[in-house]
């Protein structure tokens, strides 16, 4: 059995062992994943269909808990699958108590602290939208005598770990937690599920409260609801579709490569498009579907490590030419004060096959480099030195350059779209099924295919009736001076005039590549509470621009 991340099909080294190997099953975890109309779109998904042809792969297991009737049809026509092999085990679980509570503003906090004093120590989890509430929320928490952190992707790795493990062991009661908290999270005794903001979607309410009760004991799944952070969801959904103007730079610099492969760090053209990374994966992997472009392997760039055995110890436990070649790595390595850093200038001109006991593996520098890199990955598995590797290249064959930039730009702008509305309209079934007067746990488990035989007659709807979610406040008014004051201070920062988009992003304090330092700045995020289409048109309208062609409902 082999566990791998879908990312790994990148690397060329990994496709080719993987095409020696005779493989009688793929087992594809989040299958829902490789939808365009599910929840969680990743676009490396998108290519496990061409992968499974390209390794002769005959049976394929797609495995989810969250696929509804569009996204299974979707996940087997893709696949090959006939849908009569799908098989429901069903999503409705008895022991959740699904509790929808209108709360505006200034209730959610003394609601969600009366909720927590009922029983302190029962663990829950606390879903929000915005890394800040998470801070907050835990701090209030925090404050009544709850043993609650905060989870969020702003965290460091090391900090997100301890507060996992610590709510795992049952030293933490409470975790504040945005999306980035729940994956892989198998805890039996969590006894709440608390929506302290709008869920994105009910894809992602099911799988947010699937992580209670799972000890079989009745758990709590609540939603303090208000449409306060209705607007946020949506301008999140906005500011993550990609501006024409980045989409025509990709492709220009694909159609102009030199030769025929293409080799990119997506960080770099991230930056330099304002697409944000997973947006610019989505649509070089668009690109392969379409036929222009073709992966080829996926390598680090930036290769240090640190000494853990001094170079001698580590030469005498080889002998003969891997010994010679090893010592030629340490000859051709600059040790600063802390790091070495090898320099693969005196490999990359050799040619020759890389020997492998199953064959030749092709290489990408030149195959010297890459039994480079394969030896230090080797000494780093003894424990011998301490390997850091940065900088990823992702390479592509350019199959086709006859396209016409503009068109297919438009092409690809319009599939952003057609996904940027999917994500509204998934916000507007959230409000939907909120303020539903029939049986929540029914219209719930409806939205993944399965039909229950009645009512559960132990939600809110069934035991009180539907919920009217508490209105929100109007945003509060700007100015037209302040915005153009702040759109001033934005075009020194950037050395150019923003897009409307562009402006609308940093309005709605919703970050990109090229804003990610500008968070500091004054107008970041001052219209948070204002529609981002509106921001973008006034924005343009002041700015004497108008929004690109087919963007923001503009034809």
């Amino acid at each position: 059995i082999l566990l791998i991340s879908v990312e790994r099909f990148a690397n060329e080294r990994f496709r080719s062992q993987l095409s020696r190997m005779p493989v009688s099953l793929l087992a594809v975890d989040e299958a829902h994943c490789i939808s365009a109309w599910g929840h969680n779109f990743r676009p490396e998904y998108l290519k496990l269909p061409m992968h499974r042809e390209e390794f002769g792969i005959r049976q394929v297991l797609l495995l989810t808990a969250t696929a509804t009737p569009r996204v299974l049809s979707d996940m087997c026509g893709q696949f090959g699958v006939d849908e009569a092999a799908a098989f429901r085990t069903g999503s409705y679980r008895k022991n959740l108590f699904l509790q929808v509570t209108p709360a505006g503003q200034r209730q959610r906090r003394e609601l969600l602290a009366a909720r927590m004093a009922e029983a302190p120590r029962t663990p829950t989890v606390v879903y929000v939208t915005l890394q800040k509430t998470a801070e907050a929320v835990a701090g209030f928490l925090a404050d009544r005598g709850i043993r609650a952190e905060p989870y969020h992707a702003g965290l460091g790795n090391d900090r997100r770990r301890e507060i996992q493990d610590r709510f795992m062991a049952g030293d933490l009661h409470a975790v504040a937690a945005t999306i980035a908290f729940g994956m892989g999270v198998d805890k039996a005794d969590i006894g709440r599920i608390i929506h302290y903001d709008l869920p994105k979607s009910l894809e992602n309410y099911s799988q947010e409260i699937g992580r209670a009760g799972r000890d079989g004991r009745p758990a709590l799944c609540e939603v303090l609801a208000g449409t306060r952070g209705l607007r946020t969801l949506e301008n999140f959904v906005y500011g993550d579709t990609p501006e024409i103007r980045g989409i025509l730079e990709v492709l220009e610099e694909v159609k102009n490569a030199q030769g025929e492969m293409y080799e990119v760090r997506m960080t770099r053209l991230s930056q330099k498009t304002d697409i944000r990374l997973l947006a610019l994966k989505t649509l070089f992997a668009y690109l392969e579907m379409k036929g222009i472009l073709r992966s080829l392997h996926s390598h680090f760039s930036e290769y240090r490590f640190k000494y853990l055995a001094t170079p001698g110890e580590i030469l005498e436990k080889f002998e003969g030419e891997r010994k010679t070649f090893l010592r030629k790595v340490f000859d051709h390595t600059q040790t600063l004060r802390t790091w070495s850093v090898p320099d693969f200038g005196p490999f990359s001109a050799q040619n020759g096959p890389i020997p492998d006991e199953n064959g030749p593996i092709p290489a990408r520098n030149g195959p010297s480099v890459d039994r480079v890199v394969r030896a230090l990955e080797y000494l780093d598995e003894k424990g011998w030195i301490e390997l850091s590797a940065t900088g990823t290249v992702h390479g592509f064959s350019v199959l086709e350059r006859g396209f016409e930039t503009g068109s297919l730009a438009r092409d690809l702008h319009g599939l952003f779209l057609e996904k940027e509305r999917a994500e509204i309209g998934r916000i507007a079934q959230v409000l939907a099924f909120l303020e539903s007067a029939e049986c929540l746990s029914r219209v719930l488990a409806r939205r993944f295919g399965e039909e229950l035989p009645g009512p559960c007659g132990h939600c809110s709807a069934c035991l009180s009736g539907p919920a009217r979610l508490a209105p929100s406040e109007p945003p509060p008014p700007v100015s037209d001076r302040s915005i153009k004051d702040w759109i001033s201070g934005l075009r020194d920062f950037l050395n150019r005039d923003p897009s409307p988009v562009c402006a609308a992003r940093f309005l709605c304090g919703i970050p990109s590549p090229s804003l990610a330092r500008a968070k500091d700045l004054a107008g970041f995020g001052a219209m948070e509470r204002h529609p981002f289409p509106e921001v973008a048109r006034r924005a343009g309208i002041l700015a004497g621009r108008a929004p690109e062609p087919g963007r923001l409902g503009e034809e």
